[in-house]
């Protein structure tokens, strides 16, 4: 809903809703002029302009004389930036979490490339998404080790090309980011959202240098869903880089078809005779499917997977593993 108010797609239906969210969000703003935390206005109070309430001097208090009037009056307490109710009063003096309902979409992965850094060393850095469909909007908060890197360069691409520099504010070692559009967007396999540079200041290992901070900004992304818009997950992983083949080496072949819907063909070449595993992970490292685990005679061999060995469509990983080596390839199931 708020993703929406912000770009003036559909207004806010109640004058206990309006906070101008957007700096806020992305700390361009950090508070509200005349503003609290909580605000409360009398229950039968009329707002003159009910878009645009902030602007005017509402009564904020009821004066009861309690030996002389029988009368119950009551206020509507508003929190602030609550524009889906959700704040919860009774947790006021508590953790201060505020728990929103996430909808049956799959999780918005942000992926890049691991690698090891050199201390002076260059690094480009693009964050991939998977193919997704009806997308308006998400936010995230992507944090890095200050002492490790150093960000000299962020853009968007043409795969979102209403994401710009407008969308982002890099400050004390974060990059804050909200976007949305009008319509939802449908995103390609592979297409690279936001591209980074960062120059290392000390070696280290980029995965351990990166991470999402959802204590400053809790990474989300909204989806359409014919007239409502759900949220989502969304979040960052590092993809380990494959194994290249070479002469003599175990060889792991892409696997055919993929995409795949039903089910798909997965090929090996074996040097030699040797135990040797195929195993399949999802993009978080787990165990989805123990597809072989055996000895097997030197030469090609090949293995069919089937579409119900796996609990949702998405991308995953297989490894081909022996004694001595280790390679995988990625796969992609569509329903």
């Amino acid at each position: 809903m708020n993703q929406k108010h912000i770009q003036e797609i559909d207004f806010l239906d109640s004058p206990y809703k309006i906070i101008e969210l957007r700096k806020l969000i992305l700390y361009r703003q950090t508070s509200i002029a005349d503003n609290t935390s909580w605000r409360f206005v009398p229950d039968d109070y009329t707002f003159a302009n009910s878009s645009d309430p902030l602007n005017e001097q509402f009564p904020e208090t009821v004066v009861v004389d309690p030996l002389t009037s029988e009368e119950i009056t009551g206020l509507v307490a508003m929190k602030t930036g609550d524009v889906n109710c959700t704040a919860d009063p009774s947790m006021v003096r508590g953790s201060g979490q505020v728990s929103q309902d996430r909808g049956q979409y799959r999780t918005l992965n942000l992926i890049y490339e691991n690698k090891n850094l050199k201390a002076g060393e260059t690094i480009q850095l693009s964050l991939t998404a998977e193919a997704f469909n009806a997308i308006v909007g998400f936010q995230f908060s992507l944090a890095y080790d200050e002492t490790s890197l150093e960000l000299v360069d962020l853009k968007g691409t043409d795969a979102l090309p209403s994401l710009n520099t407008k969308n982002f504010v890099t400050m004390d070692g974060h990059i804050r980011c909200s976007w949305n559009v009008a319509a939802g967007q449908d995103l390609k396999e592979e297409a690279a959202i936001v591209d980074l540079t960062f120059k290392a200041k000390a070696d280290g290992r980029l995965s351990d240098l990166l991470w999402m901070e959802d204590a400053d900004l809790v990474a989300e992304a909204y989806v359409e869903n014919y007239e409502e818009i759900e949220i989502t997950n969304l979040q960052l992983l590092a993809r380990e880089k494959t194994t290249t083949a070479v002469e003599g080496a175990i060889k792991l072949y892409q696997n055919t078809p993929n995409p795949f819907t039903t089910q798909t063909t997965i090929r090996f070449h074996l040097p030699e005779t040797t135990r040797a595993s195929v195993t399949v992970y999802d993009l978080n490292g787990r165990v989805i499917a123990n597809v072989a685990d055996g000895q097997f005679a030197k030469g090609d061999h090949q293995l069919t997977l089937q579409a119900d060995q796996f609990q949702a469509a998405g991308i995953y990983f297989y490894e081909l593993k022996t004694p001595t080596e280790k390679t995988s390839q990625k796969l992609v199931l569509m329903y």
